[in-house]
């Protein structure tokens, strides 16, 4: 099993900070920029609400950690893996059964000659010549690393996306991959109706 969704997000009321961790509070603190404080929190409330109902439990139960490498994880429910990514004014989330990573990317963003160069490995460059777009190709490599949650001890070019199963969608000019063993669906799209629900969702599982 897996789930992918994908949230256009704006403004959120900070009360709803009521309904994560401590932990995650003080990551938030910590954060500079206010607009990445605005999406993480959004992300993390949008997981626990997916992950609640998938789980049928309270939110005030559901005990979310990281490991030494940030990755985020349920110690509670092994079985379950997550994944979230933000960029801009998006959230994307993934939710199996096996391990996932995911990632987000405006397609407004541009990458130089040099980071493309310092990124790909030759089968890679050969798909950007048959016409993967460069962004598609760097959320193919966030996806794949988040996915092992693991420090990065080598080059990122040594990070070979033409050998592992990762699903790229370009859907409202936001790239998403998705690196897991299983194969997805398409991803679900969020409204701002959607958001709402999910939000008052909270209350019912608090």
């Amino acid at each position: 099993m897996i789930k992918v969704f994908i949230a256009e997000v704006g403004t959120i009321d900070l009360l709803f900070s009521k309904y994560i961790s401590t932990e995650s509070l003080e990551r938030l603190a910590k954060m500079k920029s206010k607009k990445n404080c605005t999406l993480s929190l959004w992300a993390e409330l949008l997981a626990r609400s997916f992950i609640c109902e998938e789980l049928g439990i309270k939110n005030s139960s559901l005990c979310i950690e990281r490991s030494s490498f940030d990755k985020p994880f349920l110690p509670d429910y092994p079985s379950l893996h997550f994944n979230v990514s933000h960029t801009n004014n998006a959230v994307a989330i993934a939710i199996s059964t096996s391990p996932v990573g995911i990632d987000i990317e405006h397609c407004g963003r541009k990458l130089s000659a040099r980071v493309i160069k310092r990124i790909c490995n030759p089968n890679e460059i050969k798909q950007l010549a048959q016409g993967l777009a460069p962004i598609e190709l760097w959320t193919k490599k966030e996806a794949l690393f988040k996915r092992d949650g693991q420090k990065l001890y080598f080059p990122i070019s040594h990070l070979d996306t033409t050998s592992s199963p990762i699903y790229t969608w370009l859907i409202n000019n936001y790239a998403t991959a998705v690196c897991c063993d299983e194969v997805p669906a398409a991803p679900v799209i969020l409204t701002a109706a959607d958001l709402n629900k999910m939000l008052l969702k909270l209350d019912e599982h608090k």
